[in-house]
């Protein structure tokens, strides 16, 4: 019997420790898939770089044994079985990861903040308030919220959704969140960070052109006005010996934050 115990345990840290490379790949694909986007960049030109890829499957081997400990440990300490704490984080996951970062990342979503706000308050009220109304013969205000939770778990436990985490186990389904939630957000900041960048590698050339990303030995360039601080999508692959053959110079200077032209069309040379 420990025998069988023991291979499982090697079994499940072997596939953990395969997976993370997957998944590493994964982060870095959903983060350069939000700065291109952001930029307007074509997708097609993603490449995921080998040595950023050694790093971060490096940087989550360390890691994710320690967040995804902490966040079970917080799981079973704070949260499991407390109506409260449950509702705070769902509350804290919508406004920060489904609310705020994409409207900070793309400006077109910012229309859509009081209407955010509205659905969020009226959620919370639901939440807090409606309690208080239903649950009058209940003493204490934490009683009349656990009571609620009670009565929407039981509620909700022939939901298609709840048939489905019973049928996968509520762990895998933790886990697949949370997998799902990091890509997310790996791809939220991407495109921040590409929202707010300022210096970038201009390559002295005629006309100026950004270098936006290194594949191997050849440079990934755009055309772009400096005045107006636009990409011109004017896209061009130039090699390293073409650059030094040519006698180009690189230099990081502060062109940005670099705002997205609208555009028809691709324009690649």
């Amino acid at each position: 019997m420990e025998s069988e115990k023991a291979k499982k345990i090697i079994f499940s840290e072997s596939l953990i420790i395969f997976s993370i490379p997957i998944y590493a790949y994964i982060l870095l694909y959903a983060f350069e898939y939000g700065y291109f986007i952001r930029l307007g960049i074509p997708t097609e030109f993603i490449e995921v770089n080998l040595s950023v890829l050694a790093k971060i499957s490096a940087f989550l081997f360390i890691a994710s044994t320690v967040i995804l400990g902490l966040l079970d440990l917080i799981h079973k300490l704070v949260i499991h079985g407390k109506a409260i704490a449950i509702k705070t984080l769902n509350y804290f996951y919508i406004v920060l990861v489904v609310s705020v970062l994409p409207m900070i990342a793309f400006d077109f979503l910012k229309p859509w903040l009081p209407w955010t706000i509205i659905t969020v308050l009226l959620a919370l009220i639901l939440d807090f308030v409606f309690p208080l109304i239903r649950h009058k013969n209940i003493k204490g205000y934490w009683q009349k919220v656990e009571q609620q939770f009670k009565d929407e778990t039981k509620h909700h436990e022939d939901d298609i959704g709840d048939e489905i985490i019973k049928r996968i186990g509520y762990k895998a389904f933790r886990v697949a969140f949370y997998l799902l939630s990091f890509t997310y957000i790996s791809f939220s900041i991407g495109a921040i960070s590409a929202k707010y960048q300022e210096n970038f590698l201009v390559l002295k050339s005629e006309p100026e052109r950004i270098l936006l990303r290194k594949y191997s030995q050849n440079f990934l360039c755009s055309e772009f006005d400096r005045n107006k601080k636009e990409l011109l999508y004017k896209f061009s692959f130039l090699s390293v010996d073409q650059a030094s053959e040519r006698g180009y110079t690189i230099s990081r200077e502060k062109v940005g934050p670099l705002s997205k032209r609208i555009r028809i069309g691709k324009n690649i040379d």
